[in-house]
């Protein structure tokens, strides 16, 4: 197995455990929000970017029970396959896992 995909596999396992997400990829995948669900969550008080954007993004539609639908993506001109999650990147999407983690205890 390749670093890209042990960084996803990784990233993934961390992301659904700690968020209790039932879905395949937390960092990809193409996803519709619709405007309601947006403001219902409301998105002014989201504070990360990146993929622990999508993670929070994720966890706030699943504590409102809203539906997630994945759709996969395929990339058919990529010849080689480069991770994203760079280590400024990780730091971001570890400590999103880690507010979220908390946050859960205080409840």
């Amino acid at each position: 197995m390749g670093h890209q995909k042990i960084k996803n596999s990784t990233a993934n396992m961390v992301a659904k455990m700690i968020c209790d997400l039932y879905i395949k990829d937390v960092t990809s995948r193409f996803r519709v929000l619709t405007s309601r669900c947006l403001r219902r969550i409301n998105v002014n008080e989201i504070t990360s970017n990146g993929y622990a954007f999508q993670v929070e993004i994720l966890y706030r539609f699943a504590q409102y029970g809203f539906d997630i639908c994945e759709v996969p993506i395929t990339f058919v001109d990529r010849k080689e396959s480069k991770s994203k999650l760079n280590p400024s990147e990780i730091f971001k999407f570890l400590s999103m896992c880690a507010r979220i983690m908390f946050r859960k205890q205080r409840f």
